[in-house]
């Protein structure tokens, strides 16, 4: 049974209603007259039951109006005494009856069976939506209403749902943006599935596609502009479209800037920036070459070319159809030259194609949003980031290929999860991990590894980790954490003292094997150590330290006391010295509170579901470290998350010369660039062992 609010009705759909009669005279079961009277409730049920409880439940549904019930069954009982004069009316009780009961099970129903609640129907639809792009929904109960949608596929079945409820699909898709679950539908999206969800759920409030933007003034669009240019900083992009452009990213971008900017949805101002602001970076990403590119910006909007001469370059470039594009340029820059190359250079960080060339860059120079992520060198040259790629990639011919993509995801995982679609695209992590593909991205069958070549990787990066830090992995703590997107759990054993990941792997389904794969684990990481630890059981870890007897690869196992750490197992700990005194019960609070979202900061196995578990799992880990070394190079940063770390430190456009002799960035000026002073990294100068030893030489910002 459905219950849900639409417009200002409330609507009740029954999937199955089921009559079981119970009759006190065998005989009546013989008589005609007796048969007539059932036959008529049937159809009073059909006919006026339903019209009934939904005005019943119009005036009784009060503060759940908004809300969507999904009651799995729901069994009743009337009795009914056909000889009395009203015997067969049902409409007004049974309706009274059957209400009263929901509105009971919507008290109480949130801890019941068969009963799930949803704040309103958009929020149902974006739980529907992101069950499908995982494969998940078909067969679950509770999208019985969407089951004619099966047999398509996941995005048209999500743009069918969608442009079915339109008066819905907006706050649908701002919904999926604000729950995280937005770039996941679309990577499941064609371009004509985008176009009709774009079209069903926001064309009603643009004018843009109509051609209708003279009335909009000049400022508008400028502000508008500027503040979807803001939003690059955040927003994971693709490749630029065709001559349509892409709607994915209209929908990325109009949604982004919904939750951002409230209203925004609801502006032709808005809609007519981000028409142009795509178009623009669609004729951008014509050139091969950036510096060429913002040349022709500069000198349009500088008035040194005429907007003719500049239409004539881009059509030489290969921009398809550039004149809209430029003279919105032309309009909204105003003759602001420094404003436009900004501009440009935020679009050409992800719009640019690949260069023809075998390297990424051939004494050419690159802008791109992600210059900082050079500042990670030293600490992945530190982590033998080389040797730890060739142990994955194996001594096949296709060796060199699998360890620079693997080093360019384990870059990309640094830059973390809300970027990780751009950064796997950008120009300068390809040159950085030495991944010269043409492709912009990684081909998820040049991500496959074999198994030990993967239990080698991490064998070279425990290693190498316990000796850069000093960890003796006295006192461990066991996590089970959700993998994103997965049915699995991983397995998560950090060392509690230094906070390290130090393992991770998937865990079994069955307890034996959960069990197996705990005891292996702590085993792997004692015989790198050296020592006996202790091990704080997390999670659903816990149950197994009732079982649990210390043995060769453990001193003890202490289960958690609920969601904490007793008092009297840090007491103890600390006593003998396996932690210090300021590692709190608190802290240690503060860690497991924070695990889930860290560890799905790094991984990406729902983004790239062809990813192996077990590679997304030691990239994460390498990544993780990586950005812990750094911090630890940073003057009073060393506890910072990797978030705080990348908006303070690595964030902001800077640009990249590849010369014959050695790679040059041109840092981004970053919000603690005093801090990378102190701290002595701006001006560094190291060489990358995976390039040949090529020296990367760091220079300050540019004023």
């Amino acid at each position: 049974m459905n219950a849900a609010r639409t417009d200002d009705r409330v609507s009740i759909t029954v999937c199955r209603w089921l009559n079981s009669y119970v009759v006190d005279d065998a005989a009546l079961l013989r008589d005609s007259a007796f048969r007539g009277a059932i036959d008529q409730i049937d159809r009073r049920v059909v006919e006026e039951l339903p019209a009934r409880c939904g005005l019943r439940m119009q005036q009784a549904l009060g503060e759940f109006d908004d809300q969507v019930w999904r009651i799995r069954r729901l069994d009743l009982s009337f009795v009914m005494d056909l000889t009395a004069p009203q015997g067969r009316e049902i409409a007004q009780p049974w309706s009274e009856r059957i209400v009263t009961r929901i509105l009971d099970v919507v008290e109480d129903g949130a801890e019941m069976d068969g009963v799930l609640r949803f704040p309103n129907r958009a929020v149902y639809q974006a739980r529907f939506a992101r069950d499908v792009a995982l494969g998940h929904a078909w067969g679950k109960w509770y999208y019985e209403e969407f089951q004619s949608l099966a047999n398509l596929s996941p995005g048209r079945a999500i743009a069918e749902m969608l442009a079915g409820a339109p008066q819905h699909g907006m706050r649908t898709m701002l919904h999926l943006a604000q729950s995280g679950d937005l770039e996941m539908v679309l990577t499941v999206l064609t371009r004509g599935d985008a176009r009709t969800i774009f079209r069903s759920c926001f064309s009603k409030e643009s004018n843009a596609e109509s051609g209708e933007l003279d009335s909009i003034s000049s400022g508008e669009l400028s502000r508008w502009s500027g503040l979807f240019l803001v939003l690059l900083n955040e927003l994971p992009m693709r490749e630029a479209g065709g001559k349509q452009g892409d709607q994915r990213e209209a929908l990325r971008w109009i949604s982004a800037a919904a939750l951002r900017y409230p209203g925004a949805e609801h502006e032709p101002a808005a809609y007519a920036a981000l028409s142009g602001l795509l178009e623009l970076r669609r004729v951008l990403g014509a050139f091969g070459s950036a510096i060429a590119a913002d040349r022709l910006v500069c000198d349009l909007v500088g008035q040194r070319i005429s907007i003719d001469e500049a239409i004539a370059t881009a059509w030489k470039a290969g921009a398809e159809s550039p004149e809209n594009a430029l003279r919105f340029l032309a309009r909204i820059a105003d003759g602001d030259s420094d404003w436009a190359a900004q501009a440009a250079a935020s679009l050409n960080s992800v719009s640019i194609k690949p260069y023809p060339s075998e390297t990424a860059f051939d004494d050419e120079s690159t802008i791109t949003r992600f210059g900082g992520i050079f500042l990670l060198g030293p600490t992945l040259v530190e982590l033998q980031l080389k040797e730890v790629a060739e142990a994955v990639a194996g001594d096949d011919e296709q060796n060199h290929d699998r360890a620079a993509a693997l080093r360019h995801l384990v870059l990309a995982k640094c830059l973390g999860r809300p970027r990780a679609l751009e950064a796997l695209s950008d120009s300068a992590l390809r040159l950085f991990s030495g991944c010269c593909s043409r492709q912009r991205t990684i081909a998820p069958d040049g991500l496959r590894f074999a198994a030990d070549h993967l239990a080698g990787a991490r064998a070279v990066f425990v290693e190498k980790l316990i000796m850069l830090f000093g960890c003796e992995g006295r006192f461990l703590l066991a996590e089970a954490i959700h993998a994103p997107g997965r049915q699995e759990e991983v397995l998560l054993l950090r060392d509690l003292s230094l906070d390290l990941w130090l393992c991770a792997s998937a865990l079994p389904i069955d307890a034996e094997g959960r069990e197996r794969g705990l005891l292996s684990a702590i085993d792997f990481v004692r015989s790198y150590t050296g020592s006996l630890p202790y091990v704080l059981l997390a999670g659903s870890l816990a149950v197994f330290g009732q079982r649990l007897l210390p043995g060769k690869c453990a001193a003890g196992f202490l289960p958690m006391d609920g969601e904490e750490a007793s008092g009297e197992a840090i007491e103890t700990l600390t006593r003998i010295g396996c932690i210090s005194h300021s590692l709190s019960q608190e802290k240690i609070a503060r860690l497991l509170a924070s695990s889930q979202a860290e560890f799905s900061y790094y991984s990406f196995c729902d983004l790239w579901p062809e990813c192996e578990i077990e590679l997304d799992l030691i990239s994460a880990l390498l990544s993780r470290t990586t950005m812990k070394g750094f911090a630890r190079r940073l003057m009073g940063f060393q506890s910072a998350s990797a978030e705080y770390i990348y908006r303070n430190f690595l964030e902001g456009v800077g640009t990249v010369h590849d010369r014959r002799d050695c790679i040059e960035v041109e840092m981004p000026r970053s919000p603690f660039s005093l801090v990378l002073q102190l701290s002595g990294l701006t001006k560094q100068k190291f060489t990358l062992p995976w390039l040949k030893e090529r020296e990367v030489c760091l220079l300050p910002p540019q004023e």
